[in-house]
């Protein structure tokens, strides 16, 4: 079974290459610096978020980062799947599965409501790999964003 474990600043130099690779994929544009400076406050313990290695400690084979946000609407805490990546040799084995499993189980005992995540991405595989753990989409739902603060 494949576990997964919080990260910490003792990770930075294994998890930023990862990140890396996943906004490559996603056609993210960030220096290194950036990404750094993001991950940073989520590895040191900000309670706004969290990073979590899938794998071994020496060698993880992906991360996923959530965020956490107070819902009204369910009275309590809400998890955001912010970033979910597996490094592409190890992908196609049930990996990912059981790390959202491993997720799952960790969000339960927290007493975390609700995880949910941005389900623009329109493939087919992309939805049903989230739709075997129960997730749907939300009917009369979009997000609608305003950057505040501009990147680097």
């Amino acid at each position: 079974m494949t576990s997964i474990y919080l990260a910490s600043s003792e990770h930075i130099a294994r998890l930023e290459p990862m990140v890396a690779a996943f906004h490559h994929a996603q056609g993210i544009t960030r220096t290194t610096k950036h990404r750094i400076d993001a991950l940073e406050p989520l590895l040191l313990g900000s309670p706004y978020g969290a990073i979590y290695l899938i794998g071994t400690q020496l060698a993880p084979m992906g991360y996923i980062a959530v965020t956490f946000k107070w819902s009204i609407e369910l009275g309590g805490l809400e998890a955001i799947m912010d970033e979910f990546f597996i490094r592409d040799k190890v992908r196609g084995r049930g990996i990912g599965t059981q790390a959202v499993v491993k997720l799952l189980d960790t969000f339960l005992t927290y007493k975390i409501l609700r995880l949910s995540l941005d389900a623009t991405n329109t493939s087919v595989q992309f939805k049903h790999f989230y739709e075997r753990f129960g997730f749907q989409i939300k009917q009369n739902y979009k997000f609608m964003t305003l950057t505040l603060a501009p990147n680097d």
